[in-house]
């Protein structure tokens, strides 16, 4: 770990930091490879954004504290690069861990008012900036931490619905990670007998649009006449305006399209329940 004398102070939490620096270093481990020897190198110093160079990092323009990740691995080519930050996006093999690792990290830093950037070849490693947002000399001190008291998260009960299972099993572990409790199925026709059986055990319901034996259209409307009042998000790979017209018509709740809302699954549940 190098450590550069001028860095910039920041405002951020601590936790959500040290769950991005995990990600980037397994992804870092995980691209040298188990029987390879390589280097994983962390280097923090500061980074004046302007002009061009902030628009490209979608940042406004000032002071950063740069935390850089650099690695030996096997590199990434630029279609891998332009996909690396979508969620259930993964170059692992079936049946290996495909976390929302890099999603997450980016849902992350753009909270902060941070990015997230990335810089590599085929064979020759991967370089990941993460970017905060300097605290200013003159921002107001924050609040007395006893005189106020933060606002508990709100967790619910959820029903999550997908017929592929390694997005069933990624889901899970990314809701309960968020505090949520979860009830999971492959198979939709099960999941609404689930549903019938005990209707007011569920405080939402997240649902594929497509599925075999049973639409996320045909189970939302299904669950609707079982439970009018229950918040149904709908999980698809594509929305269109057809069928946004539809999932609304069926009583969806809000459409969420893979790959751009996977990393913000509390702020979408807290909005709809």
């Amino acid at each position: 770990m190098v450590v550069a004398d001028d860095v910039p102070p920041v405002l951020a939490d601590a936790a959500q930091g040290h769950e991005t620096i995990v990600n980037l270093t397994t992804n870092a481990v995980y691209a040298i490879g188990r029987s390879e020897v390589g280097q994983v190198t962390f280097t923090i110093d500061r980074v004046d954004m302007r002009g061009e160079r902030a628009r490209r990092a979608g940042v406004a323009e000032g002071r950063f504290a740069r935390l850089t990740v650099r690695d030996t691995g096997n590199g990434m080519d630029a279609g891998t690069q332009r996909r690396v930050f979508d969620a259930f996006y993964t170059t692992k093999p079936v049946g290996q861990d495909t976390g929302l690792g890099l999603s997450m990290a980016y849902g992350i830093m753009r909270s902060h008012g941070g990015a997230i950037t990335v810089e590599s070849k085929p064979g020759e490693g991967a370089t990941f900036h993460l970017l905060f947002p300097s605290l200013d000399v003159d921002t107001p001190p924050l609040p007395d931490a006893t005189a106020v008291k933060a606002p508990e998260p709100r967790t619910f009960r959820v029903l999550f619905v997908d017929d592929e299972p390694q997005l069933v099993q990624l889901a899970q572990r990314v809701l309960t990670r968020l505090g949520h409790t979860v009830t999971s199925f492959t198979d939709p026709c099960e999941a609404l007998r689930v549903f019938r059986e005990a209707p007011s055990a569920f405080d939402v319901i997240m649902t594929d649009l497509s599925m075999p034996r049973m639409s996320g259209l045909d189970l939302a409307k299904a669950v609707r006449e079982a439970r009018a009042d229950v918040p149904i998000v709908m999980v698809t790979g594509y929305a269109d305006d057809t069928d946004e017209l539809a999932a609304k018509a069926a009583g969806v709740s809000h459409v969420a399209v893979k790959g751009s809302e996977a990393h913000q699954f509390s702020r979408l549940l807290a909005a709809v329940v």
